[in-house]
């Protein structure tokens, strides 16, 4: 595993706010918990990731589908899945964000639904 690399970067960043994303498919975002990280990010739409509203004992960081964002996408969608995030994640603490990097360049009016969501 990577944890004495990860290590590393999480001692310099120690004084920080740290927010960890584990990437792709089966990610195990479940290694991850025990590390000194405030919240954890993974693709939950991807195979073999978790949903955003598993409880893995930490804050999750999600919420819509990151290719989603790319010019000509649906904002039905997008607005689908903020709507399902908040609701799966009511009264629980987490980070509403894209599963992964945006496409780039993104569609502005979708990041402003994304930027806007309650």
């Amino acid at each position: 595993m990577s944890r004495p690399y990860d290590q590393i970067v999480l001692d310099a960043a120690a004084d920080a706010a740290v927010v960890f994303h584990t990437c792709k498919a089966n990610s195990h975002p479940e290694w991850f918990v025990d590390y000194p990280i405030d919240a954890l990010h993974w693709d939950q739409f991807l195979p073999g990731n978790p949903p955003v509203d598993e409880d893995l004992g930490i804050i999750p960081v999600g919420g819509v589908r990151s290719d989603l964002f790319a010019p000509g996408s649906d904002p039905q969608q997008v607005d689908d899945q903020l709507r399902r995030t908040l609701a799966a994640r009511e009264n629980q603490p987490f980070l509403l964000a894209p599963s992964c990097t945006i496409p780039t360049p993104a569609d502005p009016e979708l990041l402003r639904l994304l930027r806007n969501a309650r």
